[in-house]
C-alpha cells in the first residue's frame, strides 16, 4: 500500500512530526523562519503554498487588494528567499455573489504579485463553488495568470463511496474553464458535504479506513498532470472547531508510505484511446434549451414497467425502467441518447446490479441543476467520459442487463434536481430530490400522449 506524494499536509501554524517529500505543502499563519524549516525538510521541488487568515473585504476590490499587498509583502519577500517554489493565497471560499468584485481583487492581486515575481494562488473556492455558469465570470482572472500561478479548489467528501462523485471529488472534470490550467486542491478530506456527513473523519471511521480514502483520492490526482496535489486538512495546531478533522497522529503513517512508493515508472503504451479532453465551449455553461426522451428508436413501443412489476423501492416516484413491449431482451443494445445538453459527470462500469452507468449534468431555464443518470447499460459511446460535452440527442450507450445480473434489459432511468447525487448513490436517499422522470419529461415539453403511453395502466 502507498499514498501518492501529490497528498500533502495542511498545517496550522506548525506541525513537529515527520513531512517527507509531497509535492505541495500548505502552511497557515506561519513566520519566516518556519516556512525555511518546513523548506529544509521537504526539499526544493515541494511547492509550499502560504496563506494568512484573515476576513474577506470586497467592498473595494482593488484598494482591498493593495492593501492585501502592503500588508504582506516583507514576509512574502522574506518566505521567497526560502526557495522558488512557494505561492501565496488570498481570500478562501469567497461565495458566488461576491464573484465579481472578486475577480477584480485577484486580478489587481495577480499583477502586484508578478510585478514582485512573486507566485499565486487564486480562488480557493470551497466545494460546489463557483457553481457551473458562475466560472465565465471569472475569465478575466484566469487570464491573468502567469506560469508558476495556481487555481485553489477544495475537495471534500462526505465517505468512500462519495469519492467516485465528481460533483464533489474531481470537479475541476466539469468546467470547461479549467481545461488545461494548473491546480492545486488546497483543502480535502471527510467534511458535511451539501447537507451530508460528518465534520472530519474522526469517530466516523477508523484511522486505516481513513487511510485507504487519501490513497484513493491520490492515485485520482495522480491520473491528471495538471493537478500539482492535495493538502488534506488539517494538522498543527487544532482548533476546537477543527478537532475531527486532526490528523496529526496518522500523518507519519502517511510519510512512511511515500517512503516505500515505487519510483515512477514510463507508462506502458495503452491499447485503447487517451480520454477526450473537454469539449470547447463557449465561456459559462449552457443552459438546457432542448429536451428528448433517451431512447434513440422512439419508433418502437416502450413503456415505463413498473406497472408490470408493481411499485417497488421508490419505483415510479423516484425512478423508473423502461422497456420494450416485447419484453425479456429484446431492448438490449438499443441505442441511447442525452436527454439534454450538460456535462457528463459519471461514465463507466459499476458492476454488480448497477452495471454502466452515465451521468449527465444540465442547467435549466431557471439555473437549477438538472442531473440524468442511466444505469445498466450494456455498452457506453465512444467518447463519453467525464468533462466531455454532450448536446441533446447525442449518442451515450446503449440498453443492457447490467452484464446478466438481470434476466431482462431495461433502462433504468432517474432524474435529480438540485444537489447532485454520485453515479451510483441511491435513489432512495431522502436527502436528494429524485423526481419521476416521466413527469419531468411531460413538463419539459415531451408530448403528452406519448408520456401517456409509456405510462398506461393496461394491467401489464
Amino acid at each position: 500500500m502507498s499514498i501518492s506524494s501529490k497528498i500533502g499536509l495542511h498545517i496550522i501554524e506548525g506541525y513537529s512530526g515527520e513531512l517527507g517529500h509531497p509535492r505541495v505543502t500548505k502552511l497557515v499563519d506561519v513566520s519566516p523562519a518556519y516556512v525555511a524549516q518546513v523548506r529544509a525538510e521537504v526539499g526544493p521541488h515541494c511547492v509550499i503554498i502560504v496563506r494568512w487568515v484573515e476576513p474577506t473585504l470586497l467592498d473595494d476590490p482593488r484598494r482591498r487588494a493593495l492593501e492585501w499587498m502592503a500588508r504582506h509583502i516583507l514576509d512574502m519577500r522574506a518566505m521567497q528567499r526560502t526557495g522558488a517554489n512557494i505561492a501565496f493565497e488570498g481570500w478562501n471560499e469567497v461565495p458566488d455573489h461576491q464573484a465579481v468584485d472578486y475577480c477584480q481583487f485577484e486580478v489587481t492581486r495577480l499583477q502586484e504579485m508578478h510585478a514582485e515575481g512573486l507566485r499565486a494562488i487564486i480562488g480557493n473556492f470551497s466545494v460546489g463553488t463557483p457553481d457551473l455558469p458562475v466560472w465565465a465570470v471569472y475569465k478575466p482572472m484566469l487570464d491573468a495568470m502567469q506560469p508558476g500561478d495556481y487555481v485553489g479548489l477544495h475537495s471534500y467528501w462526505i465517505n468512500h463511496d462519495d469519492l467516485s462523485n465528481p460533483w464533489h471529488v474531481g470537479r475541476w472534470r466539469l468546467v470547461p474553464e479549467l481545461a488545461g490550467v494548473q491546480l492545486v486542491i488546497t483543502e480535502c478530506g471527510r467534511d458535511v458535504v451539501e447537507g451530508s456527513g460528518h465534520g472530519g473523519w474522526k469517530g466516523q471511521c477508523s484511522a486505516e479506513a481513513y487511510l485507504d480514502e487519501l490513497r484513493a483520492y491520490g492515485r485520482l490526482l495522480d491520473e491528471f498532470d495538471n493537478v500539482l496535489g492535495a493538502t488534506v486538512f488539517t494538522g498543527g495546531r487544532i482548533y476546537p472547531q477543527w478537532t475531527d478533522f486532526n490528523v496529526n497522529e496518522i500523518w507519519g503513517q502517511v510519510v512512511k508510505e511515500y517512503q516505500i512508493s515505487p519510483k515512477p515508472q514510463p507508462a506502458p503504451e495503452q491499447p485503447t484511446p487517451p480520454r477526450p479532453e473537454p469539449t470547447p465551449r463557449p465561456a459559462g455553461f449552457p443552459a438546457i434549451d432542448r429536451v428528448v426522451l433517451p431512447m434513440k428508436n422512439m419508433q418502437k413501443a416502450w413503456y415505463e414497467s413498473t406497472r408490470y412489476f408493481g411499485s417497488y423501492d421508490g419505483h415510479p416516484e423516484r425512478a423508473e425502467d423502461y422497456n420494450l413491449e416485447s419484453m425479456g431482451n429484446t431492448d438490449l443494445g438499443e441505442p441511447l441518447v442525452a436527454p439534454f445538453a450538460g456535462v457528463v459527470i459519471g461514465a463507466r462500469d459499476f458492476g454488480g446490479g448497477h452495471g454502466k452507468v452515465v451521468a449527465i449534468l444540465g442547467i435549466d431555464k431557471n439555473g437549477q441543476r438538472v442531473t440524468c443518470r442511466m444505469k445498466h447499460l450494456q455498452s457506453i459511446a465512444s467518447g463519453i467520459w467525464p468533462g466531455v460535452f454532450v448536446d441533446a440527442g447525442q449518442d451515450v450507450g446503449t440498453i443492457g442487463n447490467a452484464g446478466g445480473y438481470y434476466s431482462g434489459a431495461h433502462l433504468h432511468i432517474e432524474i435529480v434536481l438540485g444537489a447532485v447525487p454520485g453515479p451510483i448513490e441511491s435513489w432512495q436517499n431522502e436527502a436528494y430530490e429524485f423526481v419521476q422522470p416521466s413527469w419531468w419529461f411531460l413538463t419539459h415539453g415531451i408530448d403528452a400522449a406519448l408520456i401517456n403511453h409509456m405510462t398506461k395502466r393496461d394491467g401489464r
